[in-house]
């Protein structure tokens, strides 16, 4: 086998692994926000759906990514060799007849068209959003949530610890405090983000005031405007 073979399915491998890393650790989060009334919840419910920010689709996987990760499964090895199982892979792909790939084939052309449909409404969302950005700067913020008021205080806390992490590894350790931290502390970060809620909701009901106020303004003419329009009408 070449090396550049080598070292393409080396990174495919590393790829899965780390995939399935940052899939382990999931936040959660109490979202059932007690309000006072139900249109409260139905603008709240409006207002989390992505406005400015939208992750980008999981990257499609090969037939021979599928292949790797049904590997991985029989060989659960946590001290396992990347190049040794590297090539075992491959060697084992190759041998495999094409009867025996389709089956990987039809799981990527699956996948094909799941990326292809997010990767669709990832476009349109983003579109949308950026008009929305541009037409009205002057939508209220979004509130934060609890876990955003929780990574402003450990952030600095795990960069001074831990000055040698980068971007991911900070990310991956917030999101592993943030699993591990006790009630009274969630708690604290529930309220806040609470609080930041109750202020969202003032300021949109006093820019949605506004806003109808200005679009009034808008279908009637000014004293002085009404007064030429009537003048004109006299003259003729």
């Amino acid at each position: 086998m070449s090396i550049s073979n080598v070292l393409s399915n080396f990174w495919i491998i590393l790829t899965l692994f780390v995939m399935d890393i940052s899939n382990s650790f999931k936040f959660e989060e109490n979202q059932n926000i007690d309000l006072e009334c139900d249109q409260n919840k139905k603008i709240l419910e409006e207002a989390q759906k992505p406005t400015y920010v939208q992750y980008h689709p999981r990257d499609r996987i090969s037939s021979y990514g599928f292949f790797i990760q049904e590997c991985r499964v029989e060989n659960p090895d946590k001290d396992i060799n990347f190049f040794e199982f590297s090539e075992a892979c491959s060697n084992k792909w190759k041998s495999m007849t094409d009867e025996d790939k389709e089956r990987f084939h039809d799981m990527a052309r699956k996948d094909l068209k799941r990326y292809e449909s997010e990767m669709a409404d990832y476009r349109l969302t983003k579109e949308k959003d950026e008009k929305i950005v541009k037409k009205d700067i002057s939508y209220p913020k979004r509130w934060m949530s609890a876990f955003f008021y929780f990574t402003l205080d450990e952030r600095p806390k795990i960069m001074k610890a831990k000055p040698n992490f980068n971007i991911r590894d900070v990310s991956r350790e917030l999101g592993k405090r943030w699993v591990e931290i006790d009630k009274a502390k969630k708690a604290k970060y529930t309220n806040m983000s609470k609080s930041d809620q109750v202020r969202f909701l003032k300021e949109l009901k006093a820019y949605e005031r506004k806003t109808r106020l200005s679009a009034s303004s808008e279908n009637y003419d000014t004293p002085g405007e009404a007064s030429t329009s009537e003048q004109k009408k006299e003259e003729n």
